[in-house]
């Protein structure tokens, strides 16, 4: 109750010198921010927006102040530039964690004025820290993409598989019709050559007996007229 209560004087206190609206020597200053809630994600970086309008030139000068559930201060942009940036008047928040919840207010003033109405504040966005988690259609999408993805995988390995397979099976087959037709041409090749070498043989045979038979007549003939001789011989003597 107390912690409630200091929020609210804090936010007076603001809004009393921050008054939108306030004219100085005929100077109007207007703050709007467009975003009344706003969501992020943790580790991640959102972007505060705060429009700024004013009637005359002016050196400008924005602060940011956040109220949380225990706490409200200004944020220290200038001392933490890793954490917060300022784009003009928009304020960018880095590395977002569970303790950048909170309603971010937009003030801005005239550096060049001592007067305190120059002054302005937007009427504040909230930021809400969400986990990273999906939804039930983005869950149900993803793992319809994952199965996908695997049933296409699975698909992809069974056709290479087949197509190997076969390659493999013809090659095998291939090679095997072309070991036996060698074989068979070895056989037909050497039945051939069988051939011509028992022919040759016969031949080489056939002409051995036949110079036999040659050579034993000539020895033969010699021998028989010898004896013819021998005898007439022996028959003339008797006489």
């Amino acid at each position: 109750m107390i912690k409630m209560v200091f929020h609210h004087f804090f936010y007076i206190i603001l809004i009393f010198f921050f008054t939108p609206g306030l004219s100085v020597n005929r100077c109007i200053i207007t703050v709007t921010q467009p975003q009344e809630r706003l969501h992020g994600r943790f580790n991640q970086t959102v972007l505060i927006y705060c429009h700024v309008n004013t009637s005359c030139k002016m050196q400008k000068e924005v602060q940011w102040y956040v109220f949380k559930k225990d706490s409200s201060y200004q944020l220290d942009i200038n001392n933490r530039p890793t954490k917060y940036t300022l784009q003009d008047a928009d304020l960018q928040i880095s590395w977002l964690s569970h303790s950048d919840d909170g309603v971010y207010h937009c003030a801005v003033s005239d550096r060049g004025s001592t007067d305190s109405g120059a002054q302005a504040i937007g009427t504040g966005t909230t930021l809400t820290l969400k986990e990273n988690d999906y939804n039930a259609g983005e869950v149900l999408l993803i793992t319809l993409v994952v199965l996908l993805s695997l049933y296409s995988l699975i698909i992809l390995t069974l056709f290479i598989c087949i197509k190997t397979g076969h390659a493999m099976l013809l090659k095998r087959r291939q090679s095997q019709s072309q070991a036996k037709g060698d074989s068979t041409r070895r056989v037909h090749f050497g039945a051939v050559l069988q051939e011509l070498y028992g022919k040759r043989n016969l031949r080489r045979n056939k002409k051995n007996t036949s110079t036999d038979v040659s050579q034993e007549n000539k020895v033969e003939e010699p021998q028989s007229h010898t004896v013819k001789e021998d005898i007439y011989q022996n028959l003339k003597r008797a006489r």
